[in-house]
């Protein structure tokens, strides 16, 4: 869409991108599907090959995967490393 105000072209332009991203994120965490995150990027002028490879980098982990990330990282730290989950925060703000 293109008007006589070039803002307000750079604006929607921006809007639209974003709302490409973040159905990207959306598509990560599970609140959307693969065909709504890969809709909204063409939506937003992304390519077919671009669009290709954000469904592989965005899609969820299932847990096999996790799994192995998980052990590769234990895999690749030196031994003298040692992972400590922190305790909860304590204190409060004033």
């Amino acid at each position: 869409m293109q008007t006589q105000d070039p803002q307000a072209d750079l604006a929607e332009l921006h809007r639209t991108r974003r709302a490409a991203l973040q159905r990207w994120d959306d598509l990560a965490a599970g609140r959307c599907t693969l065909a709504e995150a890969q809709q909204a990027a063409r939506d937003a002028g992304q390519s077919e090959a671009d669009v290709a490879v954000a469904s592989q980098l965005f899609a969820p982990m299932d847990d096999a995967m996790e799994a192995g990330v998980i052990a590769a990282i234990d895999r690749a730290a030196p031994p003298s490393v040692r992972v400590v989950q922190p305790e909860v925060a304590r204190w409060r703000r004033p």
